[in-house]
């Protein structure tokens, strides 16, 4: 039982006597201490001229005391704190932590899973000193758990954490693989390879990618000022000035931004990467809805995408929409001919590995002459027409020199 003397509690004691106890009714009482270890407090600070609260690491009965803050104010320790003083104190300090709703700490204070704070209600429990929230202990007895940060945010505007996976897709607009987060001591941000973008989910990788993936190549630009001169892409990636393809040429290259920034120069030619279809100015097209068109002009559009315009018709249509009207077969002699626009003035004609030209043909049609030179033969013309060893007929090349003419405009 105590004893209370000038308002000072006793407490009976058997220890070896100091100056400080009191002789009553046959016994040694010692005074009972205001404070102990692990006793919330409240304290006034001399740096900030305020009370504080704070929970008490170290009581000694030599007048001395420290703080878990720091503090050390033996003097100026005003009253042990309510509870309510202690609840509010901890919200503050959760609050500064980032202990909120939404964020994610350690399960059982385990480094090794973690749980998400569901809501906000909190409670305090002074019998053991521990804070919780959503029945999660996020304060005990002096010590706080540790708040789980992202180890970084996706593309997608997902926070990812350990043992969280991603998926990555590279510059070229390929899936790089699935990537698993599982040690928090193997990440930093150097783990992140430069040229991947990571997303959440399979799906929203593939959806960046069928957004952003190129749809389309540009293969040549046309001067818009001088219709003889072209660009054609080279091995480089660039575009050298030259009236014919030439994939080792490097003269007076300019890049694909530099042309299509230049108001003298128009996309002579693109190639849809789906199929690898090339198309051309003064193509014949049809849209999905079978409308016919010719190209007349290739334009880049902020979807990543190509568009053909018909002045003529007032036409667009988007480069995934666009079909090319096949070409009638060309054959002479029973073999295959193939056209290729080679600049804006000539097309190659080749036949059965002979290599000739539109303007050959133009004078063979034109003239009765025999030996007229078509590549490296010469022509004999009776009934029909030879071209080296290979016999035709006048129709056949008729209609490869108009195929020419229409390739030409």
């Amino acid at each position: 039982m105590n004893i209370t003397i000038n308002n000072q509690q006793f407490e009976k004691t058997s220890e070896i006597l100091s100056e400080e106890a009191v002789w009553y009714k046959g016994s040694w009482y010692k005074p009972v201490p205001k404070f102990k270890e692990g006793d919330w407090v409240i304290f006034w600070s001399e740096s900030t001229q305020e009370n504080h609260i704070s929970r008490i690491k170290e009581w000694r009965s030599s007048n001395w005391c420290r703080l878990e803050s720091g503090a050390e104010p033996f003097k100026h320790l005003l009253r042990k704190a309510s509870h309510n003083d202690i609840w509010v104190y901890l919200q503050k300090v959760a609050k500064e932590k980032g202990l909120i709703k939404g964020a994610k700490v350690y399960k059982d204070w385990n480094e090794g899973s973690f749980v998400t704070i569901v809501q906000e209600h909190n409670d305090y429990y002074s019998e053991t000193d521990e804070f919780a929230k959503s029945g999660i202990v996020l304060y005990r007895k002096g010590k706080w758990i540790e708040k789980v940060d992202p180890l970084f945010k996706t593309e997608d505007g997902v926070d990812v954490y350990l043992n969280q996976t991603t998926y990555g897709v590279n510059s070229k607009m390929t899936l790089t693989g699935c990537y698993n987060w599982f040690a928090k001591e193997h990440f930093t941000k150097n783990s992140l390879q430069s040229n991947n973008k990571y997303f959440s989910t399979l799906e929203k990788a593939e959806e960046y990618i069928n957004k952003n993936k190129p749809k389309y190549e540009i293969l040549s630009f046309k001067s818009s000022v001088n219709s003889y001169t072209f660009r054609f892409k080279n091995k480089y990636g660039l575009f050298p000035l030259g009236s014919s393809y030439n994939p080792e040429s490097r003269l007076n290259e300019f890049s694909e931004k530099e042309l299509l920034d230049d108001t003298w120069y128009e996309i002579h030619s693109v190639k849809r990467i789906s199929d690898g279809e090339i198309f051309t100015l003064g193509d014949n097209c049809k849209t999905d809805f079978l409308k016919e068109f010719k190209i007349e002009e290739i334009k880049t559009s902020s979807e990543n995408n190509i568009n053909f315009l018909n002045h003529t018709k007032s036409l667009s249509c988007e480069l995934e929409r666009a079909q090319k009207i096949l070409l009638p077969k060309l054959t002479f002699g029973g073999y295959d001919v193939r056209c290729d626009l080679y600049n804006a003035s000539r097309v190659k004609v080749v036949c059965k590995g002979e290599v000739g030209w539109c303007e050959q043909i133009s004078n063979i049609l034109a003239h009765n002459n025999n030996l007229l030179p078509f590549g490296n033969v010469s022509t004999k013309k009776q009934t029909n027409i030879s071209i080296g060893c290979i016999d035709g007929t006048i129709e056949e090349l008729e209609k490869i020199y108009q195929h020419c003419l229409n390739l030409l405009k």
